[in-house]
């Protein structure tokens, strides 16, 4: 009922069939998931995949006699549209299941998953801010992120330029790098990991500037787990790079 919480739960026999399989899909690095099943149906001899850019999609991609499918073959940087039948051990296929859609985003060994890593697109997916005592401002010029301190504040957390949305995997290989100078000697803290609590780090230098350009260079392991919540994706914080994966 409207307004009132259930709860305890009892589960009991059940001897329905399902009118059309149930579809779950989930982006991975490295491919999209699908995790379908027509509940109660021991008459299934496989089921039929279908995807595409557009919505309601008519083409087959796949079959599988399992109820997982992992699909690595599809345009990266699209949105696809995805719903699942059900043939059986006659060849009568059952009703499409409700349609699933996600936005196809596959991170390839080498590749830069930072968005707007060399700032072409000036701030576009960065956020600036300063807070406490502290006063910047931050400009874009030529390919980089010039920030010019005249209060440095009293927290490192008080200038920061960071990335949220970033997808890291539990056992992945990840280098984070990035290309810093300063006009005067100065040290900045470079950090990877949650924006959200409990605010785990990842991976953490602390690069010593200098008017000398130069590529700094961390090479890590993912060890922690990523448990997305809320507002998914971890953060870059103080510097300004990118991240890769190995």
């Amino acid at each position: 009922m409207d307004g009132s919480d259930t709860y305890r739960v009892w589960r009991g026999a059940w001897q329905g069939v399902a009118l059309k399989p149930n579809l779950l899909i989930e982006a991975l690095p490295d491919s999209v998931a699908l995790i379908f099943n027509k509940f109660g149906d021991t008459n299934v001899s496989c089921y039929r995949i279908y995807g595409g850019t557009s919505p309601h999609p008519t083409s087959v991609l796949a079959t599988s006699t399992s109820t997982l499918a992992n699909l690595s073959n599809l345009e990266n940087q699209r949105q696809y549209y995805f719903r699942v039948t059900a043939v059986d051990q006659t060849g009568m296929e059952s009703a499409f299941s409700d349609e699933a859609t996600v936005f196809v985003s596959l991170v390839r060994p080498g590749e830069n998953i930072a968005v707007n890593g060399d700032f072409s697109q000036g701030t576009d997916g960065w956020t600036w801010g300063v807070s406490g005592t502290a006063t910047a401002n931050c400009s874009i010029v030529d390919g980089s992120c010039y920030i010019d301190i005249t209060g440095p504040g009293r927290a490192l957390a008080d200038i920061q330029l960071g990335q949220a949305g970033l997808r890291l995997f539990q056992g992945r290989e990840y280098v984070l790098a990035f290309d810093a100078w300063s006009a005067t000697p100065r040290t900045i803290e470079v950090r990877l990991g949650q924006d959200q609590w409990p605010f785990t780090t990842y991976t953490l230098v602390n690069p010593s500037l200098t008017p000398v350009k130069r590529r700094f260079s961390c090479p890590f392991v993912m060890q922690k787990r990523n448990r997305l919540q809320r507002a998914p994706g971890v953060q870059p914080r103080g510097g300004f790079g990118r991240c890769v994966s190995g």
